[in-house]
């Protein structure tokens, strides 16, 4: 029986047909697919906590790295000012040795 289709010439397309399996099946299907969706989120709730601590410890690796290169930065013109300091002395000592 076509219901409204029958008589029209126009037949129901078989891919639309629902096909219902063993009675004991599908609730056993169901928890299956219920257990594999439970497995599904935990997997990317751990996934996200995975890349949330990545973040975390590359912005903390990017901190630490800016202190060392603003250290380095420091130490190396506080050497420049002191190689100044020195020449600085080196060239009044000459001087000196010349007013002698």
């Amino acid at each position: 029986d076509y219901g409204p289709f029958e008589g029209t010439g126009r037949r129901r397309s078989r891919s639309a047909t629902v096909r219902f399996m063993d009675e004991s099946e599908p609730v056993e299907h169901i928890h299956e697919m219920h257990q594999s969706l439970r497995d599904l989120r935990s997997e990317q709730l751990r996934l996200g906590d995975d890349v949330e601590r990545e973040i975390v410890r590359r912005n903390r690796v990017d901190i630490e790295t800016k202190k060392t290169l603003e250290n380095l930065s420091d130490s190396l013109r506080t050497s420049q000012r002191e190689e100044t300091a020195s020449e600085r002395v080196e060239r009044r000592l000459q001087e000196i040795e010349k007013e002698m």
